[in-house]
């Protein structure tokens, strides 16, 4: 068994990604950061990567976060971060972003630990923000749920997003919050700009958003921050809930519809008191295709703006294709006439225009999503990790052009090999503006064959170059397990 799949059987493996964008001015106390996502006030823009099974001084399963240049010298120098107090089990790097959250120029890192012990309540989970600067970097900031609950994993999805070249907003997820006292039913922790002190609690019973909190459901999964079709001046969420039963109208008993079939629940002008809620099953997004037990719809989400307009993609990677079972599908949203966002096209293997190639059974295409920007337009990438290109489970990334014409293509590893599970996770760096999204893919595969992880590093139309834990300049007390298991830039 690899080390990814005993994360897996000991805590439930779950990603996500999302946008932010820089602000202007000068690193606190430094020289100023140049590039879209400079770290360390360099000039390069860096990419992260979550390694959440890292033995820190001896403590398995600490985790740590890698930081790594995104230049052609991508392994010359890295930097390692890690929880100031790291403990076993606390699954730092679970998850991972990249933000804006002091104002000034410098990337900061936001960190999830969600089985992190808090206040004695074990798996209560934090999560970490690093200030990016010049020198000396400051102790990082760490943030709880206002009330830490037992398992209820604070910290295992993360967003942030900006508007009006403000600061970035945080959203902190934790599925497994037993909200509205119905169990691991699920809850959202949203920050306004600049204060990092009073998250306001947002679940399915919160005024205005559609739902019910049902016990299982797992609301806060997934998330993805930006401007989806609210006002133009407040930000709007998207929140996967993929274990969620399609069981129509009204909170119901455990069990009851098709089970975790999944949901995806957009909160407009979710920062401000006028709150609203739009809410899709697959079977109401996607034409022609009927909810299923298992699908888990709402698994990953991806968002960026491309030529003006909002793109935002939602999977189930778990629903089949045919005689392809678990082989995935991908639901895409744009605007309507009115600016709201709507169902715009359904991605399934083998079919049609957006297709992603033949169906491949327990392949579970969209186990993670990203938006790229390419010389030609937009385009999709679907993480495919359990598909079996090149030995069984070796992983691949399909790419899926959204504009500018063109066909579908598949990328795999620099040096693929069976159970690597390439493309288990997926970000992009170098985004040129905010929500914009990135220039350079990142892929994780946290099953590399060598025993700890890689990540992968691919710009448009280039060569893809595959960073190992070992290369450039590796923390001597941090031992690498499963690097790539999060990716954000």
């Amino acid at each position: 068994m690899t080390s990814r799949h005993v994360l897996a059987a000991l805590l439930t493996a779950a990603l996500l990604v999302a946008c932010a964008g820089p602000a202007t001015g000068a690193a606190d106390g430094g020289a100023a950061c140049a590039g879209a996502r400079d770290f360390d006030a360099d000039g390069q823009d860096d990419a992260v990567a979550g390694d959440p099974l890292a033995e820190v001084s001896g403590t398995w399963g600490a985790g740590a976060v890698r930081v790594v240049p995104v230049g052609s010298s991508a392994t010359a120098r890295s930097i390692v971060l890690t929880a100031p107090e790291p403990r076993a089990g606390d699954a730092f790097g679970w998850s991972v972003r990249a933000a804006y959250l002091d104002g000034d120029a410098c990337m900061d890192i936001v960190v999830g630990a969600p089985y992190t012990t808090v206040d004695g309540e074990a798996g209560a989970g934090a999560v970490y923000v690093f200030y990016g600067r010049a020198g000396t970097r400051r102790a990082p900031v760490r943030l709880t749920a206002p009330s830490p609950e037992r398992d209820a994993h604070f910290g295992w999805s993360l967003a942030t997003g900006q508007i009006l070249g403000r600061p970035d907003a945080l959203v902190v997820g934790a599925p497994y919050q037993d909200a509205d006292g119905v169990t691991d039913s699920g809850a959202v922790y949203v920050y306004q700009p600049t204060d990092l002190s009073r998250p306001r609690t947002v679940t399915q019973e919160t005024e205005n958003v559609i739902g019910n909190s049902e016990e299982g459901d797992l609301y806060g999964w997934s998330l993805a921050l930006g401007l989806m079709g609210g006002r133009h001046t407040a930000l709007d969420l998207a929140v996967g809930t993929p274990y969620e039963n399609d069981d129509g109208a009204g909170r119901q008993k455990g069990g009851a519809g098709t089970e975790n079939s999944g949901a995806v629940v957009l909160l407009l002008d979710v920062m401000t008191d006028d709150l609203s809620s739009v809410k899709w099953t697959l079977s109401e997004a996607a034409r022609g295709v009927k909810d299923a037990t298992g699908d888990r719809f709402g698994h990953a989400l991806a968002y960026g703006g491309y030529g003006g307009k909002p793109y935002l993609a939602v999977s189930a990677p778990l629903a089949d294709n045919g005689d392809a079972p678990d082989s995935g599908v991908i639901q895409l949203f744009r605007p309507a006439s009115k600016g709201e966002l709507a169902p715009a096209g359904t991605i399934r293997s083998g079919e049609g225009p957006l297709s992603s190639g033949s169906p491949a059974a327990g392949s579970a295409l969209g186990w993670s999503l990203t938006l790229l920007t390419t010389a030609t337009g937009l385009s999709l990438a679907a993480g495919s990790p359990f598909e079996s290109r090149d030995g069984p489970e070796s992983g691949a990334i399909h790419l899926i052009p959204l504009t500018g014409g063109g066909a579908s293509s598949v990328l795999t590893a620099p040096d693929p090999r069976p159970y690597d599970h390439f493309g288990w996770s997926l970000a992009t760096s170098g985004s040129p503006a905010p929500y914009a999204p990135g220039t350079v893919l990142l892929a994780g595969s946290p099953d590399q064959s060598s025993g700890q992880g890689a990540l992968t590093l691919a710009r448009a139309g280039g060569t893809a170059h595959m960073l190992y834990p070992g290369e450039g300049s590796p923390a001597a007390d941090v031992a690498p397990a499963d690097l790539g298991a999060s990716v954000g830039g």
